[in-house]
């Protein structure tokens, strides 16, 4: 290749230099310079546009100070010399993992001091915080970059025990107004289907198959002799699917069969039998599973755990607005009785990728035999062979019991599992337990197991598509039926957001939450059919929306926004406020006082006033028209309102204290007089003893 010819020229030349003072030099150095005498291009190119295209992503993985090497050709005159270097890498989890060299400069580390992180990425932490893939900038000094052949090298520097490497997904020279040198041409993306199996032998795939079952693992290089319980199966779906349908390299299974102290042999056996597997592929590990964006819907139903990739992750929160209305703001966009598509609904906050899906401690290594001999573990992985056993999987497997209607029980029995994660941990995550990072990961990954292994069932026995079944006509056509992803959050597993929470990072524990908060959305809202808080505990969620802000200063406004538009239309179910952990609840989970809440006003600094205006306008607007459809009686019936009650404008109060403080500051942030007028009125229908004409003002035309 001419990249490689290029860049050995660069290695010779440096060794002549090296030894330019002793009486030889090394023998392939003469050859090369004999070569650039008498063949200056090399048979078949055509001078330095002829370099071939670079594949990517740029995998640099392996033992520490692995290391990659690219050539690109910068073209003349475009301002080479004063260029920076542009990189979007995955997996860049911890300060001075990766380093840099650009042609004969020093290394330079990657950290948050060295490079400029792009938003939002930047302020979830940046290098090592919450998002899994990040776009940076590192500045190089003047000159570094040359017109013509330059060289760039990625290397890994060390493993935190953990990580085996990262992924260099984009990266471009450009200059201090952020125009690239290279051309799009310069980059070509690897495509998985021209994957092979390292080695095609039938004896090898099934020699694979068996380790991935039952090869003994180590921890880490760090602690080579500690023996994990874990084997491959125990933290990745059953089969492996999961590194087929996310397209997990052979390089990447290979490097890390041998972290984990196998042979590169036996990580060439496992990946011939992962690439063996007949099952669907369209994801790549770092495309967030599930990140929603537009066209999700019309893609193959085995797409949507793919994502709809990194591209659909938008730079600012109010980049949403012409997704949540795109015919313009208007209360008939986010009706009570419709279904705002979350899965097509692109955000500003990039989920969890597939590795961080994965425990980083199986919780056998946790707990030891205690889980082993728990319902947590028992009721999913009994014997496969007995089809009257009760485990999950078994059932699944039982041809009589995975149709429908028998089906539905099963999904029952899914969620209902949710409550035996709760069930076990309650021994684990009480106050008086050893908080620390380290505590807190075993904890977090025994979340994250139950969420695998439900992503294992969900895909193996394809349960995504059965929400008209089980939901009846509330159902979305692809959904989960089961809680799980709000119930895998640090918040909801007791992990303190703190300095001992996940990774010793207060920060990233609050964005986990608030990111699994949102998956549970994408993958299920309620179906309109929520008792109490067993899908989703609201309250918990716009609270997290608070605590995230106050800690990155990120604004969120549009999407806690859209969670109320959500949870508005999720109790819009035929069943009433006398029924309010079931039914219509303006108070728990509609609650559009927190709008124009003053702890959440930093939410909205990314939105203009006029949008601003206009969407609280569409949102009470349909709040209201919906609250107007049950009678006093039944309010008070659910304990939502007491006729006997005076509001005192505690906006974190009652019902009443909350409606008494909102109705003033929607009214002075631009909402329509006659329906906040109106809306007074109907609240002295259900607080007769409260003067709420004192909240209403004389408008044109009126006389009251």
């Amino acid at each position: 290749m001419r990249s490689d010819y290029n860049g050995y020229v660069r290695l010779c030349a440096g060794n002549i230099l090296w030894w330019e003072d002793q009486v030889f030099f090394r023998l392939e150095c003469a050859i090369t310079l004999f070569l650039l005498i008498w063949f200056p291009v090399l048979p078949g190119t055509a001078g330095a546009d002829a370099l071939s295209p670079i594949t990517l992503p740029i995998e640099v993985m392996g033992a520490a100070r692995t290391t990659r090497t690219v050539t690109v050709n910068v073209p003349t005159g475009k301002g080479a010399q004063s260029a920076s270097l542009y990189l979007q890498i995955h997996n860049l989890s911890y300060p001075d993992k990766a380093s840099v060299q650009v042609n004969n400069s020093g290394w330079m580390d990657l950290n948050n001091d060295s490079v400029q992180v792009a938003e939002p990425g930047k302020s979830y932490g940046g290098i090592g915080g919450g998002f899994a893939s990040l776009k940076m900038t590192l500045s190089l000094p003047a000159g570094t970059v040359t017109d013509g052949t330059n060289t760039i090298r990625f290397r890994f520097n060390y493993t935190d025990g953990i990580s085996s490497g990262f992924r260099v997904l984009a990266f471009n020279l450009v200059t201090s107004s952020g125009a690239p040198l290279l051309p799009a041409s310069t980059f070509v993306q690897e495509d998985p289907n021209n994957w092979q199996p390292p080695l095609k032998d039938a004896a090898d795939i099934a020699t694979g198959k068996h380790l991935w079952y039952t090869a003994a693992l180590k921890r880490s290089p760090l602690l080579g002799d500690i023996t994990l319980q874990a084997h491959c199966t125990d933290c990745h779906a059953r089969d492996g699917r999961d590194l087929k349908y996310f397209n997990y390299s052979n390089n990447s299974i290979i490097q890390r069969a041998i972290f984990h102290g196998l042979s590169q042999q036996q990580g060439q056996q496992i990946a011939s039998y992962i690439r063996s597997l007949s099952v669907p592929n369209p994801g790549r590990p770092w495309n967030p599973p599930y990140q929603p964006g537009p066209g999700i819907d019309s893609q193959p139903a085995a797409n949507w755990a793919a994502g709809a990739g990194l591209s659909a992750v938008l730079d600012r929160d109010s980049d949403m607005i012409p997704y949540l209305f795109p015919k313009g703001i208007q209360a008939a966009a986010i009706a009570t009785n419709k279904t705002l598509d979350m899965r097509e609904l692109p955000l500003s906050i990039q989920l969890p990728d597939w590795n961080h899906w994965l425990p980083k401690v199986y919780p056998l290594d946790a707990w030891g035999s205690a889980f082993l001999h728990s319902p947590l573990y028992e009721k999913y992985a009994g014997p496969e062979n007995d089809p009257q056993n009760a485990t999950l999987r078994a059932r699944l497997l039982d041809p009589d019991w995975n149709t429908w209607p028998r089906l539905g029980s099963i999904l029952d029995e899914i969620q209902a599992w949710g409550g035996d994660l709760h069930n076990f941990l309650i021994n684990y995550n009480q106050p008086a337990a050893p908080w620390s990072p380290s505590y807190s990961e075993q904890v977090y990954s025994t979340g994250r197991w139950v969420l695998v292994k439900t992503w294992e069932m969900m895909q193996e026995f394809r349960l995504e598509g059965y929400g008209p079944l089980y939901y009846r006509h509330y159902g979305e056509a692809r959904t989960w039926e089961n809680s799980h992803a709000f119930h895998a959050s640090p918040f909801m597993l007791g992990v303190p957001a703190t300095d001992n929470g996940i990774d010793g990072s207060s920060l990233k524990t609050d964005y986990l939450s608030l990111a699994w908060y949102q998956v549970q959305m994408i993958l299920n809202a309620g179906n309109r059919h929520q008792q109490g808080a067993d899908t989703i505990d609201w309250q918990y969620t716009y609270g997290q929306f608070n605590d995230l802000y106050l800690k990155s200063r990120i604004s969120l406004g549009m999407q806690m926004f859209a969670f109320i538009v959500k949870g508005m239309q999720d109790t819009d179910n035929g069943i009433g406020p006398d029924r309010p952990s079931s039914g219509w609840n303006p108070y728990e989970i509609g609650d559009v006082s927190l709008l124009v809440n003053q702890d959440w006003s930093g939410q909205w600094s990314q939105v203009s006033a006029q949008e601003r205006s206009a969407m609280l306008q569409a949102a009470l607007q349909n709040w209201f028209a919906k609250c107007q459809q049950y009678t006093p009686t039944q309010y008070y019936k659910g304990g939502l309102a007491d006729p006997n009650a005076i509001p005192t404008g505690n906006y974190m109060g009652s019902w009443a204290d909350r409606l008494w403080y909102m109705i003033p500051r929607y009214r002075d942030l631009g909402v329509d007089g006659i329906l906040l007028n109106n809306i007074c009125d109907w609240a002295a229908t259900l607080w007769p003893k409260a003067d709420w004409r004192r909240l209403k003002v004389i408008l044109p035309n009126t006389t009251s």
